[in-house]
């Protein structure tokens, strides 16, 4: 089993349901409830803190968006246009962002 910072959202939403299912049934075997209640614990923490760290990221993005969109270029200090170097997984595939910014796109 995947540590749960290792998981994709996805991944946690649907291990969490399966927990859910598992603990709904009328015979659960006390022996493995502890267990996966402690790792429905651990995914909601994780998962707590993914949207946390979005919130405020999220929070950062919009009031530049909104000066660009009220027409102020944007300065040099502007990390908007900037790439993060981590990869980041989309649809399940892992996606690399080292871009060539000079590059053009297609």
């Amino acid at each position: 089993m995947p540590e749960v910072d290792k998981l994709t959202y996805r991944e946690a939403i649907d291990e969490l349901n399966a927990i859910l299912s598992y603990m709904e049934q009328s015979d659960v075997d006390i022996d493995e409830l502890v267990p996966k209640l402690e790792r429905a614990t651990a995914i909601i923490a994780e998962i707590d803190k993914r949207i946390k760290t979005s919130k405020a990221r999220v929070e950062e993005i919009v009031p530049r968006l909104n000066n660009l969109a009220a027409g102020e270029s944007p300065t040099e200090e502007d990390e908007l246009f900037e790439f993060e170097e981590e990869p980041y997984e989309f649809n399940g595939q892992l996606i690399d962002q080292d871009i060539d910014q000079d590059e053009e796109p297609f």
